[in-house]
């Protein structure tokens, strides 16, 4: 069944290091920066957002560590054990050991719903789509 995508937002990626990276001095990280670069990530699923930026500007980071959550990613991160990069509504008001930069060229994934291809949404449907989009802006 062919569903029809609603697009809510574009979530930034950003570039998440520990403090005192040579990654700090910078307002923006290039993308290339991370060729080589000790390197966390996610397992890889189909169409992750990550491995496909990184393959999309041909980088080859040099991955040290693939973990399942973000959570012990940035743990992993603070610890010094490499760097990331990570959506912005995961980082969300969090802190720690860490820091973040804005990738350069932006990047961001796009954060949608799929719905049936009816032509009419419930009127259920069409409020949660709307709270969903005033959530994530906020």
């Amino acid at each position: 069944i062919p569903y029809r995508f609603i697009h809510v937002m574009d979530d930034p990626m950003y570039a998440v290091f520990p403090k005192g990276h040579r990654f700090a001095e910078l307002e923006e990280v290039p993308i290339k920066e991370f060729e080589d670069e000790p390197f966390i990530v996610a397992e890889y699923t189909y169409e992750n957002d990550v491995h496909r930026l990184l393959k999309h500007y041909n980088v080859k980071p040099d991955i040290r560590y693939t973990l399942r959550t973000e959570f012990a990613m940035l743990s992993m991160v603070e610890h010094n054990l490499g760097v990331t990069i990570m959506p912005g509504l995961i980082l969300r008001n969090l802190s720690g050991n860490f820091e973040v930069r804005p990738l350069s060229p932006a990047c961001h994934r796009k954060l949608g719903m799929a719905v049936s291809p009816s032509d009419e949404l419930s009127p259920a449907a069409k409020i949660f789509i709307k709270y969903a989009q005033e959530y994530l802006l906020d």
